[in-house]
């Protein structure tokens, strides 16, 4: 498995920091030996773990609790891969420190205004991220959220985070 770029492109549905949505946890042996891993349970303190984390932070039973997820951290949550049951990737995140870009120019700190000058988007509430609007413009990509406060909440949104995705490989069992 390769390392962690943070200068890979933004790929939605497909990849981000050098990783491919699919790829099974099993083949990550290089970039986890040394890692950091405990199993996420009730009172604990996943925020303060991820904090702290300066290397690799592998988090069994992550979110939703006993859900036999695994959430694999990179530093203080710069990066963060989430693996379903199966123990396949299907959401990378990136936060604050990730340099790649979506669509050649949106990336962390990129203003929302300037996703929505590529294609409309809706704020989803429960997942507190913005998504392609796909019933406005059907072709507008999916397997991408930008992570960003409600519009109404401050005047010029900035983009803190980028998650790409297949909902359906989290939902596989295989």
């Amino acid at each position: 498995m390769p390392a962690v770029d943070l200068d890979a492109d933004l790929i939605p549905g497909n990849s981000a920091a050098g990783w491919r949505i699919g790829i099974k946890l099993a083949e990550c042996g290089e970039l986890l030996r040394g890692a950091t891993e405990v199993e996420y349970r009730p009172g604990f303190n996943l925020v303060e773990a991820i904090d702290r984390n300066v290397g690799v932070l592998v988090v069994r039973n992550d979110l939703p609790l006993g859900s036999g997820n695994t959430g694999v951290f990179f530093g203080p949550d710069v990066v963060r891969f989430d693996f379903n049951a199966a123990g396949r990737l299907y959401c990378i995140w990136a936060f604050q420190g990730y340099r790649g870009r979506a669509f050649g120019r949106i990336g962390i700190g990129s203003l929302i205004q300037e996703v929505q000058s590529l294609f409309p988007v809706f704020y989803d509430d429960g997942d507190e991220m913005y998504y392609p609007d796909q019933e406005k413009s059907p072709g507008v990509p999916s397997g991408i959220g930008f992570v960003a406060f409600p519009e109404d909440a401050v005047k010029e949104t900035p983009v803190v985070g980028v998650c790409i995705h297949d909902w359906d490989v989290m939902r596989s069992q295989s």
